[in-house]
């Protein structure tokens, strides 16, 4: 069950105050297990790891970036999330963060740090699941003009309503888990 904190402030306060919130221990922990997988290919069932971008607003801190999924998504169709990549075998934390704006958001991305850490199953495989807090550097993020051949998102909007994400959590995602956790709202 979905329970929002007694404030009724905190629809507003979006994600304010983010940047004390990064944890340096998330990376640490990501990279180490990164590097252990890179020396258990062979380990059932597969992990697959990825990154989600909290893309920070350039022109207010409580806002970020939403994209939503394709109705053809092979997981959590329709719903609203954070923009999200896999990380390749041996790519380091930046460059995956690099390839995440460039690939899925047509811009460029400037890494500030790790939010959270999270593992999920997904049947076949172990999801293990970052988010990075960044800050545009680039143009105007554009889904549209994302030349992904992963899964293309269909919609996205600057928003400082952390309730977008409930739906995706709830569903299982991640990315959304992590961040609404660190904001305070759990589920």
């Amino acid at each position: 069950m979905y329970e929002v904190p007694q404030q009724q402030d905190h629809k507003h306060a979006g994600i304010s105050g983010i940047l004390n919130r990064l944890d340096s221990s998330a990376c640490d922990t990501f990279i180490d297990m990164l590097k252990a997988d890179a020396l258990n290919l062979a380990k059932k069932p597969a992990r697959l790891f990825a990154i989600a971008a909290v893309v920070i607003d350039p022109t207010d801190e409580s806002k970020f970036l939403a994209v939503k999924r394709p109705s053809n998504a092979k997981s959590l169709p329709d719903v609203w999330g954070l923009p999200a990549i896999t990380v390749k075998y041996g790519e380091q934390l930046e460059m995956a963060t690099v390839r995440l704006a460039r690939d899925k958001l047509n811009t460029q991305v400037k890494f500030l740090g790790c939010l959270g850490l999270a593992s999920v199953g997904r049947g076949e495989y172990e999801l293990t699941l970052m988010d990075v807090v960044v800050r545009l550097a680039g143009k105007e993020p554009s889904v549209w003009e994302a030349p992904t051949e992963q899964t293309k998102y269909v919609q996205q909007q600057w928003t400082n309503e952390l309730l977008i994400l409930q739906e995706a959590a709830l569903k299982g995602s991640a990315c959304s888990r992590i961040l609404l956790q660190s904001q305070g709202i759990t589920y």
